[in-house]
């Protein structure tokens, strides 16, 4: 348990000069904060993706069809929605 409770403790360290580190730099890398969402947004875009697509290939049926296209175009609108309502 000691050794447990000490690993926790070196990680959270290490956790705590990290977040500080990019506190700083993030100063000098403002021009690149919106490139960097976006790539982490597509990141976990894809891995959604790529984990959800195959089961959507294995239901072939009409009616899960209408609903997986039902459903994506709820989703865009959701974000339309978002980008209408909250100003940039």
């Amino acid at each position: 348990k000691l050794r447990a409770f000490q690993m926790n403790l070196i990680s959270s360290f290490a956790t705590l000069v990290g977040g500080t580190l990019g506190y700083y730099a993030l100063q000098d890398m403002q021009s690149f904060v919106p490139f960097l969402l976006a790539l982490a947004a597509a990141s976990m875009i894809y891995v959604a993706v790529a984990d959800l697509i195959p089961g959507l290939h294995k239901r072939t049926e009409i009616r899960d069809t209408v609903q997986q296209v039902v459903l994506i175009l709820l989703g865009v609108a959701t974000v339309a929605l978002v980008g209408v309502a909250v100003p940039a």
